[in-house]
């Protein structure tokens, strides 16, 4: 399970934002097919991109299950990352709810996340 979220590039630990109505952290993913001049992400889009670490991620979500009710998938654009459908459901057997953000260049891997019922 570690290995798929080797392209998370950083971790906000705690948000009252980012997820209406829940408390939760953000994954952010580094990367975007867009270069909009107002992106409010900036540090996301061009790379390269550090990377968080797996294993520290991992340790991370397990530490806040039951405290933090969702995770929000950012960045960059969180479609691009290959293992999203498998972070998605590693998310949600852990419990949490799963909030995505996304310029919206990739419908078909967000429909096969919605009819997969991983994401909020």
């Amino acid at each position: 399970m570690d290995s798929i979220f080797e392209n998370v590039a950083s971790l906000t630990p705690f948000s009252l934002l980012d997820y209406p109505g829940r408390t939760s952290c953000i994954l952010w993913f580094g990367g975007c097919n867009l270069r909009c001049s107002y992106c409010h992400n900036p540090d996301f889009v061009l790379g390269p991109f550090p990377r968080f670490g797996s294993k520290g991620i991992v340790s991370f979500l397990e530490s806040r299950v039951g405290l933090l009710e969702g995770v929000v998938l950012s960045g960059g654009e969180c479609l691009l990352c290959p293992e999203i459908g498998a972070i998605c459901k590693s998310l949600r057997r852990m419990g949490f709810r799963v909030k995505l953000d996304s310029n919206g260049c990739r419908p078909d891997v967000l429909r096969k996340l919605i009819e997969g019922e991983v994401v909020d």
